[in-house]
């Protein structure tokens, strides 16, 4: 679950960033199941509806249980998003 701010940096761009909280369900023995990492990400306003987005989730806790190995997670996410406006 990501916690972002959000900065507008120009017209239609925006940068993201925050922590980001996860639990992983149906971890196997001998991994942790909690996770804390940090989001980046910038995205594109192509309407005023319709957004692209590319986003970096960096791993910092290691979930690996024993002091002999590491094992962090880290993705990179594109997505579009769709925004719902209320009428006036």
């Amino acid at each position: 679950m990501p916690i972002l701010a959000r900065y507008q940096f120009a017209d239609k761009f925006n940068a993201y960033a925050g922590p980001n909280i996860g639990f992983l369900v149906g971890a196997p023995e001998g991994l942790n199941t909690f996770n804390f990492g940090l989001d980046l990400g910038i995205s594109y306003d192509i309407t005023d509806n319709i957004l692209v987005e590319a986003r970096y989730d960096w791993g910092i806790t290691d979930l690996a249980d024993d002091s002999f190995s590491s094992f962090k997670v880290n993705n990179f996410m594109l997505g579009v998003g769709y925004r719902f406006k209320k009428k006036k």
